[in-house]
């Protein structure tokens, strides 16, 4: 007997094959739609189950769920199989983005919500970029449609570097900003270099997890969560692996890699509701309240003024197991030498050459005293000082 939920109507023909090179063909909604075995099993099973319980909106989703999914969609469709939103055709990576999660049975609102914030973001050139950097690794995107990236910093959980722009909001101590668990940062738009050409430059930044290792080095790498619409560039000296943003949030600490393709938001915001089409209060699967105390503009945080010096590339950096009081040690491509202290201070010698921090790394590695070399070749030899 036919079920009497379905909003779909049965199918007008169908036919359906078992065995090897199984498929189904079903014609609903004037539509005729079919849907082979080997190209999707499980999608399969799901509408072969649909069909004998003659449950026809499930039928409808298993054989064309890229059509389901965004069918409640505010202002997403899709023709001639190209994603628009708004009526302007979208970048295939995002069309790419919701085939996965339409073929996974994920939600459809975390893609609405990233397409919308994404196209909030007042720099076509960061859009276009941004995608790029995406597809890069496939960093997830999370239930609330923002995104996930990571950051390298220093055990102390500052930046490894530090700069000269005034913050909005976050902690800053000696120029370095902290980016404890937590931790929400952001600077004004316009203090971000938008030219993609540059590479190391002023801003905030988060890239891939190669990246972000790499860059920590003795340090530690943390995930951040960032909007979509803060992104402002993606500098092509690292193939796509950075980007600079006006702001961010640190969610957690990276142990190990991300693979889920949707992944829980540790920022939330009641206007993230604004992204959601509007639909009948009867329909469970397309309604959601929103938590009335997670508004991440309403921070009753101290005002913070930050002074960032621009940001320099570290090079060399190596841990000190062999010294009582050397913790570690890194050059930047500015000359400077940092050597951490176990206490947490820092001395910073400036103009070191980088063969000379290059011989103290090869120096420490061979089980070297970080403190013999320093005595040795660094105290007393450069100009310094503490922060």
């Amino acid at each position: 007997m036919e079920n009497k939920n379905n909003k779909m109507s049965a199918p007008s023909a169908k036919l359906v094959r078992l065995g090897d090179g199984a498929y189904i063909t079903v014609v609903m909604n004037n539509e005729s739609l079919t849907l082979r075995q080997n190209d999707n099993p499980d999608s399969f099973d799901n509408a072969l189950s649909a069909l004998k319980e003659e449950n026809w909106d499930a039928l409808y989703r298993a054989m064309r769920p890229v059509k389901a999914f965004i069918s409640n969609v505010n202002g997403v469709e899709i023709r001639d199989g190209f994603v628009y939103w708004n009526g302007q055709e979208v970048h295939s990576v995002i069309s790419d983005r919701i085939m996965d999660f339409a073929l996974k049975g994920l939600d459809h609102k975390p893609l609405c919500m990233f397409l919308n914030k994404l196209m909030a973001n007042p720099s076509s050139r960061a859009v276009n970029e941004l995608y790029k950097f995406l597809e890069h690794k496939h960093l997830p995107i999370t239930d609330n449609g923002n995104f996930i990236a990571y950051k390298g910093i220093g055990k102390d959980w500052y930046s490894i570097t530090s700069g000269s722009i005034n913050l909005i909001k976050g902690k800053v101590l000696n120029g370095r900003i902290y980016n404890g668990v937590g931790e929400e940062i952001e600077c004004p738009r316009n203090a971000v270099d938008d030219n993609k050409e540059v590479g190391c430059s002023y801003g905030l930044h988060a890239g891939s997890v190669e990246y972000a290792t790499s860059f920590a080095r003795s340090g530690q790498v943390v995930i951040v969560e960032i909007n979509p619409k803060d992104v402002v560039s993606i500098p092509t000296d690292c193939s796509y692996q950075k980007l600079r943003t006006c702001a961010y949030k640190v969610v957690g600490v990276y142990e190990s890699p991300i693979t889920d393709a949707l992944f829980e938001s540790g920022w939330v915001s009641d206007s993230d509701d604004d992204y959601y089409d509007e639909c009948d209060n009867d329909d469970s699967d397309y309604c959601d309240d929103c938590d009335d105390d997670c508004d991440i503009r309403d921070c009753s945080c101290d005002d913070v003024e930050a002074y960032l010096e621009p940001v320099h590339e570290l090079v060399v950096a190596f841990d000190c197991p062999n010294s009582s009081w050397i913790s570690y040690v890194e050059w930047f491509d500015n000359e400077e030498l940092h050597v951490i202290k176990n206490d947490g201070g820092t001395i910073v010698y400036q103009e070191v050459p980088q063969q000379v921090a290059q011989d103290y790394a090869n120096f420490v590695e061979s089980d070297g005293s970080a403190g013999v070399f320093y005595n040795r070749k660094i105290k007393n030899q450069y100009t310094s000082y503490e922060k």
